[in-house]
């Protein structure tokens, strides 16, 4: 889960009252949030709050503390309402990531703390809701510094000719000039190949190339009272619910629209739930009447309008993107409650626990390969694409964090090869297993399927394959299967050639074992030679002893 470091006394203030930190704790858990590290210096104090992954308003110390007001003192959340205005963007850009929002907030006074919990907050929201500025891109600009009407626009990439935020020369090209910056590189790959789309005002200065960059001219500071509010991305609903959580956190007095001309004005109807006394009972095992429940949702930031003396119509706030069905409400009226205000009740339905028949049959396998003098291994389920070589395909993660966990791996084999390099000061012949899942694509409803695999390496002077083929043919006597052959079998990407073969039983491939390829050991940098083996043992296992 994210975490936000919010400081003892900008929380306090926020919230107008003063908590002792193991209070504090105690009210944060009950509303469903821990904190995670309490950190103390000579001058302040701060906790490290754990806050839920769909919880965006909360990633800052001002959202969090709309919340608790609702929460602690029964205060009516009141959604954000911008007032009309004459300013205006012209859009002419209609590609992809061509969907604006835009908004002013007047009269706001930063000081050092929320000044850069109001850039911070920007990066969570184009991080987490935005997916690393691949879906939506923030900037905010100094008002009082444009010339108005903006436009939004495209033009060609010799023609830009701007000062980025924090640098002090005239830039042209922005993948040259941040091509080894590492917190801008990563979002060039977002650029067009022949053109810049940018924010470019009436004197026609560049202010904003979405989603890399601003331009130094409109930067903000701590002197900064009006600030413009601008938000590009792919998703017209996303771009809009980052602008509103932005001012929903950092609200004044006036806060005014921008209008978007060029751009279809996407109605966004408002969430509207009914739920009755029954359904509360039935999924908490509560008995309350319609005014405790008012009173309960209005904790919970909803409005709350009462249909009868057993049902109330609830309207969600915008910025509360976690609610999707009913039963999150219902969730927030256990919160609010108070879980352990609910009887815990035994339940109807009895059942017999018992351990998985495919874990028992790998706990015997592992025994068996331990028996046979091999050192079992757990490596890593996500690797790199360039561990992942072993098969045509595999499942990639979406929004990966480290290079080193792109895909899901379809093979032990990437893990064990990088074990053995590792560990190269340890005594040759090194001899180790692994047994565990692997994913494989599938044309099932979600796409891959889990398969569990057992392979073997080893590594030594000399290739050894008999070191390999005995254990191997043990496991499968082990598990009663006599009638297995090998057949010659020539994988580049694995093994040398004519010195590999796939195992079939009855016809049927379960595995594959030869001696490692050239190419396979200097990857690797493994500078001896090895031989391996994998089993398919779910379908051995679905095969002979299910």
């Amino acid at each position: 889960m994210p975490t936000i470091s919010v400081s003892k006394f900008e929380i306090e203030r926020l919230l107008n009252k003063n908590y002792d930190p193991e209070n504090f704790s105690d009210i944060l858990f009950d509303f469903g949030l821990e904190i995670d590290e309490i950190e103390k210096n000579d001058t302040e104090t701060s906790y490290k709050i754990e806050i839920p992954a769909n919880r965006y308003d909360l990633l800052c110390a001002e959202g969090l503390s709309n919340s608790l007001h609702s929460y602690l003192f029964n205060k009516q959340f009141i959604d954000i309402k911008l007032l009309p205005s004459q300013f205006e963007i012209k859009k002419k850009y209609f590609k992809k990531r061509s969907c604006v929002a835009s908004a002013i907030i007047k009269n706001f006074s930063f000081d050092k703390i929320s000044y850069d919990s109001f850039i911070s907050y920007q990066e969570k929201l184009c991080g987490s809701l935005g997916r690393n500025r691949s879906l939506v891109s923030m900037g905010t600009h100094d008002l009082d510094k444009i010339s108005w009407p903006v436009t939004f626009k495209s033009i060609k990439k010799n023609v830009l000719d701007f000062v980025p935020l924090n640098c002090k020369k005239q830039v042209q090209n922005l993948e040259e000039h941040f091509k080894d910056d590492k917190n801008i590189s990563k979002y060039l790959q977002y650029l067009d190949d022949d053109e810049y789309v940018v924010f470019e005002d009436n004197n026609n200065d560049v202010i904003s190339v979405p989603p890399v960059i601003n331009s130094n001219k409109t930067k903000i500071s701590l002197d900064t009272r009006n600030i413009l509010v601008e938000v590009t991305g792919t998703n017209s609903y996303k771009v809009n619910t980052c602008l509103k959580m932005l001012l929903s956190a950092f609200r004044t007095e006036e806060m005014y629209s921008v209008n978007i001309t060029g751009e279809e004005i996407e109605k966004t109807n408002e969430k509207i739930y009914t739920l009755t006394l029954e359904e509360v009972y039935k999924e908490l095992n509560i008995k309350i009447d319609i005014d405790t429940l008012e009173n309960l949702l209005i904790k919970m930031m909803y409005q709350v309008i009462k249909v009868d003396d057993k049902s109330l119509n609830i309207i969600v706030p915008s910025i509360r993107q976690d609610v999707i069905h009913k039963a999150d409400i219902i969730e927030d009226i256990a919160i609010c409650y108070g879980y352990n205000n609910i009887k815990m009740i035994m339940p109807d339905l009895s059942t017999i626990g018992s351990e998985n028949r495919l874990n028992k049959f790998s706990d015997k396998l592992r025994l068996e390969m331990s028996m046979l003098g091999f050192i079992e291994v757990y490596t890593m389920v996500l690797v790199s694409r360039t561990d992942d070589k072993f098969e045509k395909s595999s499942a990639l993660v979406e929004n990966y964090k480290s290079l080193e966990c792109e895909v899901v791996r379809n093979s032990l084999y990437p893990g064990l090869l990088k074990s053995v390099s590792s560990n190269l000061h340890c005594k040759i012949p090194i001899k180790i297993f692994e047994l565990g899942d692997v994913v494989n694509l599938s044309k099932n409803d979600v796409g891959a399927a889990n398969r569990r695999m057992l392979s073997c390496l080893f590594v030594g002077n000399k290739s050894h394959l008999e070191e390999i083929q005995g254990p191997m043919t043990t496991i499968l006597e082990k598990c009663g299967i006599k009638n297995f052959q090998f057949e010659n079998f020539y994988n580049e990407k694995k093994y040398l050639k004519n010195q590999s073969a796939v195992l079939k039983i009855n016809g049927e491939v379960y595995g594959s074992i030869g001696v490692c390829s050239g190419d396979v050991m200097n990857r690797y940098k493994i500078p001896y030679s090895g031989s391996m083996f994998e089993l398919d043992i779910e379908k051995i296992y679905e095969k002979f002893f299910k």
